[in-house]
């Protein structure tokens, strides 16, 4: 909606305001009023959630470089069509407001039937907050009805709440996926060769990279080779031993846990950090580790094996 559609409403309510007969609604119910405000609480609630889905959706498709201009201009469509729809519900002060509230009432008056269809067309509205927001104006403010209020805001205001959380979720889980994704993808790409050698800890836990250096030249038999050449074939096999584990245990790892070995990653911390680190979080992880190690060294022994070496 733009400014000339804008204006045109106001223009259009100030001109017909006054052909408008509102004592159509007759007495209003007292009880109204109570509906009145915790309806309209939770209209500002389906929005501010609505609003969250829309701005969640938002980020992962910039993060995926898939924020093209259609998604953008859907986007504020989206986010600004309750404040449009309050400007349009306007319109209700006007002649065209008497009428729709006359043809409701007649509805009405076909009993469970009209009453029926009503809450139909108020579970349509709930597809798009919007419609329950000027629904809402309408029956609850300009032509105050308990009853029509009733059957054609809270429907769609129930299945607008529902709709929105399980966008919501559905945002949470895609975000959720596509960041495992990612660090699943990067998992063996922290160079674990930058780790500074400590001693082995008196507790026997393996929180250093010397620990997986020591078990990679004892189980792959490297003692025999030159200083240079063994760091070198080390730090190879270290690599894909420390992406296979991490393949196999950050699945495990709690959405915190996947935070903060986000951070070690990106703050280019030592291979030492990490695999403290891991070792906290994954009690098995240096099992893991173990089980990796021999299955690599049998994969490489059936390799040697098999061309006759």
């Amino acid at each position: 909606m733009n400014a000339r559609v804008s204006l045109g409403i106001v223009v259009a309510v100030a001109v017909t305001s006054g052909c408008a007969d509102r004592s159509v609604v007759g007495p209003v119910d007292p009880s109204l009023g109570e509906w009145r405000l915790w309806t309209g609480v939770a209209v500002l609630v389906l929005i501010v959630l609505n609003t969250g889905f829309w701005v969640g959706l938002r980020k992962i498709l910039r993060s995926e470089d898939k924020l093209d201009e259609e998604a953008q201009q859907e986007f504020w469509q989206a986010v600004l069509s309750p404040l449009f729809a309050v400007l349009a519900s306007l319109l209700g002060l006007t002649i065209l407001g008497e009428w729709a509230y006359r043809f409701a009432s007649w509805i009405h008056s076909f009993g469970w039937i009209g009453n029926g269809c009503l809450a139909l067309s108020s579970v349509l509205t709930g597809f798009r907050p919007a419609g329950v927001v000027a629904s809402y104006i309408f029956y609850f403010w300009i032509f105050p009805n308990a009853q029509l209020a009733k059957l054609t805001v809270l429907p769609g205001l129930a299945t607008g709440m529902i709709l929105t959380v399980l966008m919501l979720l559905g945002v949470q889980v895609g975000a959720a996926s596509k960041r495992r994704q990612r660090l699943m993808k990067d998992a063996g790409s922290y160079p674990g060769d930058r780790a500074v050698a400590r001693p082995v800890p008196e507790d026997g836990r393996a929180k250093n990279m010397s620990w997986l250096s020591e078990q990679i030249v004892d189980r792959f038999e490297l003692q025999e080779m030159i200083p240079a050449r063994r760091a070198e074939m080390s730090s190879r096999i270290s690599k894909l031993v420390f992406q296979a584990t991490l393949l196999r245990v950050l699945p495990t790892l709690s959405e915190d846990d996947l935070s903060e070995y986000d951070r070690i990653v990106n703050d280019g911390e030592s291979g030492d950090v990490l695999l403290k680190f891991m070792s906290q979080r994954a009690p098995a992880f240096e099992n893991v580790i173990v089980e990796e190690l021999e299955r690599l060294r049998t994969e490489l022994q059936t390799v040697v094996k098999s061309v006759g070496v």
